[in-house]
């Protein structure tokens, strides 16, 4: 075995005149002379030599902590607006924007920002919004949506009006964190389906949708039908 060179007296020079006689070998469990290190390399001498006081390795950077979607309360929703916005440019439809601050305020419903997971404190309204913020302070993403029925089933379910994240924001996994969270409100009502619907020319979100990874399937045999305007107004008579 040979023994390590800093089991060596480091404060007993080795050819100062009148220095100390050592021991012939370093310490009692080694059987190497003390004087091996003569006959060491210089690479040898600063392998066996590490630093006494090498610096410690940097420690990892703390991750950023995991975004967690939160129900829009009524500070937000002039987020909500901007957002609605952006995605109607997004679908080329722009002009058929006509949501204001004033009519989501009215109609959409609010959490209570001391208690925004507490079903019972959430404003009366007709749809809620999920929000997903980065860890860089920007809301990235929302999922608006309002509950259906299935009369097949017999218990309700969640029907998804809007899903968008912003484009900085793409390939976080902002969008599966949305959808995993309406998957979770469905079970939380009993619910068992969870829908929406996407444009035909919108191939990457459709691929996306039907990936194993969310596990969405067309309907096929179904049509989507609406009646609005003058329309709606004559049906209404």
């Amino acid at each position: 075995m040979q023994c390590p060179t800093w089991f060596l007296h480091p404060a007993t020079p080795r050819h100062r005149k009148g220095a100390p006689e050592r021991n012939k070998y370093c310490n009692k469990h080694c059987s190497t002379p003390a004087n091996t290190s003569k006959q060491l390399g210089k690479n040898d001498l600063h392998r066996h030599h590490p630093p006494r006081h090498a610096p410690r390795s940097a420690a990892p950077p703390s991750p950023s902590p995991s975004p967690t979607p939160t129900h829009l309360t009524s500070p937000d929703v002039p987020t909500i607006l901007s957002l609605i916005q952006e995605l109607a440019d997004y679908e080329k439809a722009s002009s058929s924007v006509h949501a204001t601050l004033d009519s989501l305020t009215r109609t959409l419903s609010h959490a209570s920002p001391s208690d925004p997971e507490n079903p019972s404190a959430f404003s009366p309204g007709y749809a809620k919004t999920l929000l997903v913020t980065d860890p860089d302070g920007t809301v990235a993403g929302m999922a608006l949506y309002f509950y259906n029925y299935s009369t097949w089933t017999g218990v309700p379910g969640i029907y998804l009006e809007d899903l968008f994240v912003k484009d900085a924001y793409r390939k976080k996994g902002y969008g599966v964190l949305l959808l995993k969270r309406l998957a979770q409100e469905v079970l939380k009502v009993g619910g068992k389906r969870l829908e929406w619907s996407c444009l035909d020319w919108n191939e990457p979100s459709l691929q996306f949708y039907q990936s194993d990874k969310i596990g969405a399937a067309k309907k096929e045999q179904w049509v989507g039908l609406r009646v609005e305007g003058d329309k709606l107004s004559k049906l209404a008579e």
